[in-house]
Order: structure tokens, then C-alpha cells, then sequence
């Protein structure tokens, strides 16, 4: 046999076992959470700040969403969300009570199932919406799975990114585009697929509810519906295979990086009224106009003066899923993750300590398209802090110094971690300094290149106090002057640190001497 007949069977040997392997990987995915139930609150907070689409609603908090019913569970065990729909409301006051839920966390790429009972019915004045979106709209970009207005009854999925990003290639899907620009170049409005008659509100609701799948990859995002009498086994028994499901309702890949545009999203579940869209073309969806001037004025009438048509205006859901590829997780870590860490090096152990997750930031739909704008964020500066401490013992006892800085002679060993982005301490003891007599600190420390000799302590109070020390904020790279408690304690956040223990002893004590002298 010649080298290249060898080579050869050696290919097909080696395809022959691998190829297989691939094709029964591929669209495979394993349950990473479940939400169900009263469960599904315990990973989804309640908003209840104002309406970024503009809509005439109150977003009500959970204590009293529940104490007044627009939260329950139901006898089937599904999660109840309705509206008020039994208050007369005045025109200019506040708009008609509503629920609004967030998950807690953000999740990357996945298998995302919501198995849905009933979703609000195709009523004038409403704007249901399931949909997600990240922390920095549009750049981390929006997908907005479930969404329609007043009597719709055909659901339309609609991507939104930053940029330019067209998707108007021959992909095999059920739905109808109607906009193949997802970028900003067409406003708000966004690439847009119109799904089938049916696959939203009140006919939805007739045939028991059903399933929406989002599949987020890399390159593309496919969503599929299935009504209740046509839901995948694999989907039923909880591993779904998507090669297996047939034709999406929307499949959407095209010009720009997916894998770019789409990151760290939040899942949101909403019934608002009017607003940007569904007050725009109130009067377009055979709605009554008492206002021919102003579709806006009209659905606002209606929707105050008519409490009793909004009964079918509720969501109950039988639950939420998050699948992942690769080989299920064993660990209690979940698959939601935080836009942004910090990590601090202790020795030869990382801790990895996570910024508390933003909310999204504040953009406004200006056309009557539609939007679905993520909620109003806190400002970055206020963000808080979860961070490592570390105890460093220098000393037993010694006379506090005020507002002087320490030079420290040079270090015997230098650290050439101080060179990297993470903090490496070289004493590996920690002090049994009680966290209680410390109260709140400014900065933990300042951390310089380990180029330059000196380290500057801050001051550091001593209280009363009981409790541990937590939200300590991270270092900063400016000077700050000190004082040494009579335990010196460092603290950990971030930055650079080259230092011995011998060495910052000796600056002590050099500098003691001076004070004294």
C-alpha cells in the first residue's frame, strides 16, 4: 500500500469517528436553569420606574403588584401577570396600573425556551412585549422575540444593533421581513419579520398558548413557535435538539459580526399601553378615534374610560429555560454572568470579585415604529462595589501618625506581578483584625508601579461598630495622605502593589524616628 493509500484510510478512520461525534452535538443543547412558577421571581425583579417607550401605564413594585392581584400563581402553578382592569383613571393623571419583570442577571449565548400559556389578548390600547437587551443600547444590541400592538394577532420579532447591519440574505424561515436593516441607519425601527396569523394574542390564547424558542449563536439568531399541539418532544422532555424543530419563524444572519453586535442580555416580559407604537397607530388597527386629530389622545381615552376590555390583558407563564451547549455544568454556578469584573491576586489564588450588573441605559423611541428601550440606568460612578479584603498585620503597636506619607526603602524582593493588572500582596499572612473596628474607609490603598518606592496609606477610622466590612470601593492611582491605625490593616481592590513587609517595616520605623526627633 503507498503512503498516501495509508494516509488516506487513516482520514476516513479518523472522520469516521469524529464526524458522527459532530453531526450528534450539533443543535444539542442541556437544561442550565429552569424558572417556574413562584420561582421565576426569584430570578426576575419587579420594575417600577417610568416607561422609556412613553406608554400611559404605572409600573407597580411586587408588594403591591401581589397585594392587589396583578401577581399570582395560579392553580396550575403558572405566574400570574395581569393589568388593573377594573379603575375609571382621568386622562392626565397617572396611567393604568401594570407589571414589568427583569431578570436579575445577563446571559451570553444560548437556547432560551418560554413556555407560555396565555400572553395578553388583541386588545386596542396594548403593547405586550418578551423580549431582551443589554446594558449599553443599542451597541450590546436588543431582540425582541414577542411583540405586537392593539388588535395584532400575527407576532413580530425585530433586532436592533448598533451601526449597520443588514440580514437580507436568502435564510430559510416562515416569517415575513419586512426590514432587513437592524442597525441604527433605519432609526429605531429596526429588521423586522412578521410572523403567522395566530402566533400572537387572542388566537394564540385559543389554542392553549405554546412554546417560543430564541437560538442566539454566533452568527445568526433563530426563533421559532409552537403551538401547544405542536410541541418537539426533545422540547418536552427538557433537551431540546433545534435541529429538530423545523423551520424557524424568523432566521436572521447577515452582514455584520452577531457575535459583536449581541452580548450580555436581559430577558423582560411587559404589557404597557399606548406609547411610541401602539398609540401611533392606534387609529391604523381599526381602533376607536375619539381624537381624529391624535391617535395618541384617542388611545389614551380609551384606555383610561374602558377598564373591563383589559381582563384578557395578563401573561401567565408555566416557565422559562436556559439551555447551553458543551457538557452540563456540575457546579452551583449559573450560566447569567455580568457585564464587567475585577480581579485581585492573593499569591498564587485569584478571587474574581463582580461589579453589581447596571441597568440599562435611558434611550427614548422617537418614530412610531416601535422600540422596545431598555429602562433607566444609574450612573456608573454609583455602581456598587463587591470587592476582595485582605488583613495585612505589620506590627503589633505603634503611635498613629497623621497625614504623612511613608517611604519605604527598597524592597528586598520585587514582585514582577506588580507589572500585571491584577494585585499580588508577597506576605501571605492575613491578621485577625476585627472587621467591626473599621468603618467605611476612602479608598483601600493606592497601588503604584512598582518603579516607583513609596506607597501612600489613607486614613483609616476606628469605630464601635460591629458587622463585617463590605463595598469598600476600589483604588485609585492618585496620592492620598494617611494615617496608620494602631493595627495598620491594608485592603485589597485594585491596581499595582511591589512591596516587602521588611521594607515597609523599616519606612515605619524610619519614619517614626523623624516624627520624633
Amino acid at each position: 500500500m503507498s503512503f498516501s493509500s495509508r494516509r488516506s484510510v487513516r482520514w476516513v478512520s479518523f472522520a469516521s469517528i469524529i464526524l458522527p461525534s459532530l453531526a450528534t452535538t450539533q443543535g444539542t443543547y442541556h437544561l442550565e436553569e429552569t424558572f417556574k412558577g413562584r420561582n421565576i421571581l426569584n430570578h426576575f425583579h419587579v420594575y417600577e420606574g417610568s416607561d422609556p417607550t412613553n406608554g400611559f401605564v404605572t409600573y407597580v413594585n411586587q408588594s403591591y403588584a401581589e397585594d392587589s392581584g396583578l401577581i399570582d400563581i395560579t392553580s396550575s402553578g403558572g405566574l400570574y401577570m395581569g393589568v388593573d382592569h377594573t379603575t375609571v383613571l382621568n386622562v392626565d393623571g397617572p396611567g393604568r396600573d401594570s407589571v414589568r419583570i427583569e431578570t436579575k442577571d445577563y446571559y451570553e449565548q444560548g437556547l432560551y425556551i418560554i413556555d407560555i400559556q396565555h400572553m395578553p389578548g388583541s386588545i386596542c390600547g396594548t403593547w405586550p412585549a418578551f423580549w431582551s437587551v443589554g446594558p449599553n443600547w443599542p451597541n450590546d444590541g436588543e431582540i425582541d422575540i414577542i411583540e405586537g400592538v392593539n388588535k395584532n394577532e400575527a407576532n413580530e420579532i425585530v433586532l436592533h444593533t448598533s451601526g449597520s447591519c443588514d440580514v437580507g440574505g436568502n435564510n430559510d424561515m416562515s416569517g415575513n421581513i419586512t426590514s432587513t436593516e437592524c442597525g441604527e441607519a433605519s432609526g429605531t425601527i429596526g429588521c423586522v419579520v412578521d410572523g403567522a396569523q395566530g402566533s400572537f394574542g387572542t388566537p394564540f390564547n385559543s389554542q392553549n398558548g405554546g412554546v417560543y424558542a430564541m437560538e442566539w449563536a454566533s452568527d445568526f439568531i433563530k426563533i421559532w413557535f409552537f403551538p401547544r399541539s405542536s410541541i418537539p418532544a426533545s422540547i418536552t422532555k427538557e433537551s431540546p435538539n433545534t435541529t429538530e424543530f423545523g423551520t424557524p419563524m424568523a432566521h436572521l444572519e447577515g452582514t455584520c459580526d452577531f457575535s459583536q453586535r449581541f452580548s450580555s442580555q436581559k430577558f423582560i416580559l411587559d404589557t404597557t399601553f399606548c406609547g411610541d407604537w401602539a398609540g401611533n397607530v392606534f387609529g391604523k388597527s381599526e381602533c376607536p378615534m375619539s381624537d381624529s386629530s391624535s391617535p395618541m389622545k384617542s388611545c389614551v381615552n380609551y384606555v383610561a374610560e374602558n377598564p373591563a376590555v383589559f381582563k384578557e390583558s395578563y401573561w401567565e407563564i408555566n416557565s422559562f429555560n436556559v439551555y447551553k451547549t458543551g457538557a452540563s455544568s456540575t457546579s452551583s454556578s449559573s450560566s447569567a454572568t455580568s457585564p464587567t469584573t475585577r480581579t485581585a491576586t492573593l499569591e498564587s489564588t485569584t478571587t474574581t470579585s463582580t461589579v453589581a450588573k447596571p441597568e440599562t441605559s435611558v434611550t427614548t423611541a422617537t418614530v412610531s415604529r416601535h422600540s422596545s428601550v431598555p429602562s433607566t440606568a444609574e450612573p456608573e460612578d454609583s455602581e456598587p462595589v463587591s470587592t476582595m479584603t485582605s488583613y495585612v498585620t505589620l506590627t503589633t503597636k505603634l503611635c498613629p501618625l497623621s497625614q504623612s506619607r511613608l517611604q519605604v526603602p527598597t524592597a528586598q524582593a520585587v514582585s514582577h506581578a506588580a507589572e500585571s493588572s491584577s494585585v499580588s500582596l508577597s506576605s501571605q499572612s492575613k491578621s485577625a483584625v476585627s472587621a467591626g473596628s473599621l468603618s467605611s474607609p476612602t479608598p483601600s490603598f493606592v497601588i503604584v508601579p512598582s518603579s516607583t518606592q513609596f506607597i501612600s496609606l489613607p486614613a483609616v477610622t476606628t469605630s464601635s461598630s460591629s458587622g463585617t466590612v463590605d463595598d469598600l470601593p476600589t483604588g485609585t492611582q492618585s496620592e492620598a495622605s494617611a494615617t496608620v491605625p494602631t493595627s495598620p490593616v491594608f485592603t485589597g481592590a485594585a491596581g499595582k502593589l511591589s512591596f516587602s513587609a521588611a521594607g515597609i517595616v523599616g519606612g515605619i520605623v524610619v519614619a517614626l524616628l523623624a516624627s520624633l526627633s
